[in-house]
């Protein structure tokens, strides 16, 4: 589980080093920070995330992963099917995740200037927070638009899009 929570972060989701969590069949799956710090949960079963993938999946699974407990990322998750064996995978690099790859990737969302109506480029984080209009830009609007270059982050494809400090 944790070599899947590092693929997640590592493809989507990681900004600062945030906890995260699996949740699968109401069991909450952490990667503690430290050897003593308690695996309780609140009215939840907790485990530690260094257990082999299959020992826990199967076809159709559903489950969730959940990054960063402030500004909390949610993912749904689904096991499509588990394959043993040959994969022909001889050519593909293995980036310490073993048998974990993707098979599909969503298209990334068609997010607007609100300024203009040209694809936006770059979100102001200040009106992203403060639910404001013109917090996602074009270029040239970014270019023109009041806050401090150091409230923009790029839009790029991820859940975590504007959130925290995460670029991409």
């Amino acid at each position: 589980m944790a070599a899947l929570d590092e693929f997640l972060r590592d493809i989507w989701l990681e900004c600062c080093g945030h906890m995260s969590s699996f949740t699968i069949d109401d069991v909450e799956y952490v990667k503690p920070y430290t050897e003593e710090e308690s695996m309780l949960g609140f009215g939840v079963e907790r485990r530690d995330m260094d257990i082999s993938l299959g020992e826990l999946l199967e076809g159709g699974l559903e489950f969730t992963h959940e990054y960063d407990f402030g500004t909390t990322t949610e993912l749904s998750l689904r096991v499509a099917d588990l394959g043993y064996g040959d994969t022909g995978d001889e050519g593909l690099q293995d980036h310490g995740y073993g048998a974990i790859r993707v098979l599909a990737r969503n298209e990334p969302p068609e997010i607007k200037c609100e300024t203009c109506g040209a694809p936006a480029t770059s979100v102001c984080t200040e009106h992203l927070y403060r639910q404001e209009s013109e917090a996602w830009l074009c270029e040239d609007c970014t270019a023109a638009h009041e806050c401090d270059d150091h409230l923009f982050l790029p839009v790029v494809n991820s859940p975590r899009v504007g959130v925290c400090g995460y670029t991409g």
